[in-house]
């Protein structure tokens, strides 16, 4: 062929470098139409076409990997953006969800010089199920997993896992806690439930009565959960409010894995600490 283009014609023509020619060669996504036994290059014009497809998918950030499978498997310039609109589209949310938690945080910090704002809420009277546990935080899930285990996928699915702490202090190596699932119905309904089941002696029931509790609902990871009940008690301790005798302060999980979202960046807590009013 009397049309054929060396690299450094090439390079040209397309608005780039040779250097970045043969890279794309040496990545096996623009290979040559004719090599020399000298070693030099030559392509034909068609091939621009090919190489100012390549860069509008380098500049929409698509890796030299992307495109490597695009051109192996053959897969139309409409699936691969599809699956590249959906991969930012994610992205985009997460990033929307960090920024909300940014500003949030930002607000908080800038009125009281904490992370958390809290609200009093007044927590109705619920029915609980729950087993005692002595561990790590780290094995909260765990536990829980237990739990849902132990009473069965139908009861499981219809409540709300939590952990309740017994002890107000810091305890991540070995904590005492009651693992728990707020249940819909009354006591009795739950009566029958575990009467009519074969479920280990351990697993108990019980009801937490009406109460008011500051709250903080934490929208992410639950990495951080102990830093966030760290300055909700510092909070407490500077309005000068104490603690409920008697409830437990409980981690309620909202949204989890445990109920199905396996995204942490859409994870949903509540931290409640029981009011002495």
């Amino acid at each position: 062929m009397t049309n054929l283009l060396s690299a450094g014609e090439f390079a040209k023509l397309a608005r780039t470098t040779k250097r970045t020619i043969v890279w794309y060669d040496e990545k096996g996504i623009l290979e040559p139409y004719k090599v020399e036994d000298n070693g030099y290059r030559y392509y034909v014009p068609r091939q621009i076409i090919d190489f100012q497809v390549i860069s509008l998918l380098r500049q929409l950030d698509f890796s030299i990997t992307d495109i490597q499978e695009f051109l192996k498997d053959s897969r139309s310039l409409k699936a691969l953006f599809k699956s590249k609109q959906e991969l930012i589209g994610n992205e985009l949310r997460k990033l929307r969800l960090k920024l909300d938690s940014i500003e949030e945080y930002y607000r908080n910090l800038g009125t009281g010089d904490l992370l958390v704002k809290p609200r009093i809420k007044l927590v109705k009277r619920y029915v609980v199920l729950y087993i005692e546990r002595k561990g790590p935080y780290a094995r909260i899930k765990d536990y829980c997993l237990e739990l849902g285990d132990i009473v069965g996928k139908k009861i499981a699915d219809k409540g709300t896992f939590y952990t309740a702490f017994y002890e107000r202090a810091y305890r991540p190596k070995a904590a005492r806690m009651q693992i728990g699932l707020k249940v819909k119905g009354e006591q009795n309904t739950v009566k029958r439930l575990l009467d009519n089941s074969k479920i280990i002696d351990e697993l108990q029931s019980g009801i937490v009565p009406s109460h008011k509790a500051f709250v903080h609902t934490h929208k992410g990871s639950g990495r951080f959960n102990s830093l966030l009940w760290n300055h909700l008690a510092t909070f407490m301790r500077r309005k000068n409010l104490k603690p409920h005798p008697d409830i437990l302060h409980r981690e309620i999980y909202r949204k989890t894995s445990l109920n199905g979202f396996a995204d942490e960046e859409e994870h949903v807590f509540e931290l409640q600490r029981p009011l002495k009013m």
